[in-house]
């Protein structure tokens, strides 16, 4: 129960906000382009149910938001952790413009939505740097709403064929390396996969760049939507992830031989 801690009241403030917004960005898209009632209920069940999901998720975790220099917990959510968490609360409208966009031509709506996503994650990790309010929180969420905005985003690409089928494997086995080692963290009681890694960021935002590259492309933008330097960059995007995945290897071996941080 959030009782009168203000915290609580908080997150239950930020994530119902979040709410109302994705319900009138989903509003307005379901009244332009006429979706069917029952499909639009349909959607908005699950993003109800996800949102009270998520507000429970960050309940769980309110011992997280401290702030790692200070050790102080925080009495309301701050703003880098609020663009972090607005960027997890934009995943099913993304999801749902994915899913009309197979019978509706969305392309025009779902890639600035996207795009718009993927600017949080330049301003959380510097706003949180600068204001000097890291939190453990922080860089759990920060990490899981890039891989699962990137899963997304990937989703888009290759159902409007900007993106090659190797490349989305390629994102999706980076995806599955992360959940393997969060899952492996969780069982080991370690906080390893709370620190980003150069490559692991590296990898992110070179492929955020690739698809602005994409987009240019699908446009027929010159110079920067000329087919040569997508594909130059499509390649060399690759090899960062590819070289992403040895990343972790050290962190792999330490979670292994019992050197872990343990409980906070």
């Amino acid at each position: 129960m959030t009782g009168d801690n203000p915290l609580h009241k908080s997150i239950w403030l930020l994530v119902a906000s979040l709410f109302l917004l994705q319900t009138a960005i989903l509003a307005a898209v379901f009244f332009a382009y006429s979706i069917h009632a029952r499909e639009a209920a349909l959607f908005a069940g699950i993003d109800t149910i996800y949102h009270l999901a998520l507000g429970l998720f960050l309940i769980s975790r309110a011992a997280d938001f401290r702030n790692e220099a200070t050790g102080e917990s925080l009495k309301k959510v701050n703003p880098s952790n609020t663009l972090t968490i607005a960027r997890l609360s934009s995943i099913p409208t993304a999801l749902f413009l994915i899913l009309l966009s197979r019978s509706v031509q969305l392309l025009p709506v779902a890639l600035p939505y996207l795009f718009a996503v993927f600017i949080t994650d330049f301003f959380d990790g510097i706003m949180a740097r600068a204001r000097k309010e890291i939190t453990a929180v922080g860089r759990y969420l920060d990490s899981t709403s890039d891989y699962l905005i990137l899963c997304a985003t990937s989703i888009v690409f290759l159902v409007f064929a900007l993106i090659p089928a190797w490349f989305f494997a390629l994102i999706i086995s980076r995806l599955g390396i992360f959940t393997v080692f969060v899952i492996i963290a969780a069982l080991k009681r370690s906080k390893e996969t709370l620190v980003p890694t150069f490559l692991g960021k590296a990898s992110i935002f070179a492929t955020m760049f690739l698809y602005l590259l994409e987009t240019a492309e699908y446009f027929s933008i010159p110079a920067i939507g000329h087919p040569l330097v997508v594909r130059i960059f499509e390649f060399a995007t690759a090899a960062v992830i590819l070289a992403s995945f040895f990343d972790k290897v050290p962190i792999l071996r330490r979670l292994f031989s019992g050197r872990t941080d343990g409980p906070r």
